[in-house]
């Protein structure tokens, strides 16, 4: 697993260094259904991922915290759209009342469910109980865990049953007219967009919408997916520069810039998860600021002008859910040209187009 498992299983070895007592549970190993390529699609950020995970292994560890008989215990569940989801689980005495399974299940049900999109997400905790108990040979020897629900539910059919989405399918079933949400594509037709009346040019997906304004010495750019001119939009590329900074704030461009990042680190609305250092590009110096903000990721590209009065702020993001889907967007759309140089310079002989 690229992205996904790796985070997972550092959960994972983290539990397992931790200092567990005699009694309760104790995560052991993760088991993910579904290949990366599925995995990819459908599960949302992986800080997501990762904070569910966790949720779950401290609602087991606070439930089963005086449990005292040693037990393994695998804990699978399902996500599917629309926030919902379920437990089954795997004990390895099925007869052992002390671990009431029925309300750990309902209290891991009241856990705020993780968002996924075009289809469902299968995932299993392997755990032991008070120190556990030797694996059993059919234990040893089984691959995914299957709750025996899930057995039951195929026991009769013949034909191939695909896990998990084909036994979901008959444990677990949608509405009829249930219509699942998909997620989009990443963009791959671009067209050269010109950032007037400074002449830049910018690559920006084919059907995104673009515009621009100006207000005084500031000059704002926008490309959304969405119509921006319709008020909101989710997903897009919105670009500020602000010329005379000096004049106008008494600040040089680098502390206009460096002021703005630090008010983004010591916002506490704020979840920073990656910067970058100083750059110098030549007309510009470049820093990055990657967040969390509520529901979005947003990744800042700050620029602040090595010998002219200006500094620039581009602001590309989404929903934490579509960020890895435009990711690779945002990265063709910041290497854009601000101002074209050529054009000023025929200007300034020839003056300025009619």
């Amino acid at each position: 697993m690229r992205r996904i498992a790796p985070l997972l299983l550092s959960l994972a070895m983290a539990l397992e260094s931790a200092a567990f007592p005699a009694e309760g549970f104790e995560p052991e190993n993760l088991v993910l259904y579904q290949v990366d390529e599925v995995l990819r699609q459908r599960v949302p950020s992986v800080n997501d991922l990762g904070s569910y995970y966790k949720k779950i292994v401290a609602e087991c560890q606070s439930f089963l915290a005086k449990s005292t008989t040693p037990a393994n215990l695998v804990v699978v569940l399902a996500a599917k759209p629309g926030g919902q989801c379920r437990f089954w689980f795997i004990p390895s005495a099925a007869q052992n009342k002390e671990l009431n399974l029925p309300g750990l299940q309902k209290r891991l049900e009241a856990i705020p469910a993780l968002e996924v999109y075009g289809g469902p997400f299968a995932m299993a905790i392997r755990g032991k109980i008070a120190g556990g108990l030797p694996a059993s040979k059919e234990e040893a020897n089984a691959g995914m865990p299957i709750p025996q629900e899930w057995k039951d539910a195929i026991k009769e059919t013949k034909e191939r049953v695909v896990v998990p989405e084909g036994i979901l399918a008959i444990v677990w079933p949608d509405p009829p007219g249930t219509v699942v949400e998909k997620l989009p594509s990443t963009p791959t037709e671009y067209v050269t967009q010109i950032l007037e009346p400074l002449g830049g040019k910018i690559q920006k997906p084919k059907d995104w919408f673009y515009s621009q304004s100006q207000k005084g010495p500031a000059y704002t750019w926008t490309l959304s997916r969405e119509d921006s001119s319709k008020g909101h939009y989710t997903t897009g590329v919105r670009i500020q520069a602000f010329i005379g900074v000096k004049e106008a704030t008494g600040q040089s461009p680098k502390d206009f810039i460096l002021d703005f990042i630090k008010s983004k680190q010591t916002s506490p609305d704020v979840h920073v998860l990656e910067t970058c250092e100083e750059k110098n590009q030549g007309m510009f110096t470049r820093m990055c600021l990657q967040t969390e903000e509520g529901p979005h990721h947003i990744l800042y590209s700050v620029f602040w002008g090595n010998d002219l009065d200006m500094a620039v702020v581009t602001i590309a993001g989404t929903s934490k859910q579509l960020w890895r889907i435009y990711a690779p967007t945002f990265d063709k759309m910041n290497t854009f040209e601000l101002i074209d140089m050529k054009r000023f310079a025929e200007e300034k002989e020839s003056g300025p187009k009619k």
